[in-house]
């Protein structure tokens, strides 16, 4: 099966190299998407000069992530698809294979696995494995859904409409609670398979809660009230202090 790896970036700096390398790592055959906000930081010439450049470059304004996003589906020939934004990779040579050696493409149009976080200097603050049990436990309270360790089939989420571009933040979040709520159940895999690095300003933390709760308001996810309160609370802590592994151990003791 081909893979259509999308990466969208705008004015990426370094961090890119890192996606980079990560792609050209894989050992499964793969085509790689870069979608660019016509960055002035040089990233189109530094794409097109790399040892393995992508297949599809686009470098021209967009309307925000989800609608770089869906840039990328439209022009996606792999019968897969998976989002790697720049600055994120793959946990290892075989983070593809592995996911699609456990795909079982028979019962289930999507599959999901487990990220690492970091930071930039590499320092792994934790890992986060999808639940088992009831699919709604992956969007539950917030999202527990990686798009950089999610394999899907291209024409699922095209059938779907692909990202909400009312979303500025939490459209991937919006996107797996449609899914679910349509039916269309993920596997789940336990393997590491992406690493994240964090990075953002607390701004988007709060938007991003009260995206999510949108979101959930939408497809007749919502918690109760004391529930989405504690959430409420936690995530106002994040946007607060500077981020680090201790929120999310809050949220595991808060049943979040």
């Amino acid at each position: 099966m081909l893979v259509s790896v999308v990466t969208i970036c705008r004015n990426p700096g370094g961090t890119l190299q890192r996606t980079a390398d990560s792609v050209a790592a894989q050992s499964h055959p793969l085509e790689w998407l870069v979608i660019d906000g016509a960055s002035t930081d040089g990233t189109h010439e530094h794409l097109r000069a790399l040892p393995r450049p992508p297949e599809v470059l686009v470098s021209e304004p967009d309307r925000g992530i989800a609608d770089a996003f869906n840039k990328g589906l439209a022009r996606a020939s792999g019968e897969a698809v998976l989002f790697l934004n720049a600055g994120d990779a793959f946990a290892g040579a075989d983070a593809l294979a592995t996911l699609l050696r456990a795909w079982d493409r028979d019962r289930h149009r999507w599959i999901t696995a487990g990220t690492e976080v970091r930071r930039e200097n590499e320092l792994v603050l934790f890992t986060r494995v999808p639940p088992t049990g009831e699919a709604r436990n992956l969007v539950r309270h917030d999202c527990r859904v990686w798009h950089a360790a999610t394999l899907c089939e291209t024409a699922l989420l095209r059938e779907v409409g692909g990202f909400d571009p009312t979303f500025r933040s939490s459209m991937d979040y919006e996107l797996w609670l449609r899914l679910i709520s349509r039916g269309h159940l993920p596997q789940t895999c336990p393997a590491i398979v992406a690493r994240f690095y964090q990075g953002g300003a607390s701004a988007s933390l709060r938007r991003r809660h009260a995206e999510n709760r949108r979101a959930r308001a939408m497809h007749g996810m919502l918690n109760g009230a004391l529930s989405e309160w504690r959430l409420g609370v936690v995530n106002t802590l994040k946007s607060l202090v500077p981020r680090g592994a201790w929120a999310y151990r809050v949220k595991e003791r808060l049943g979040l």
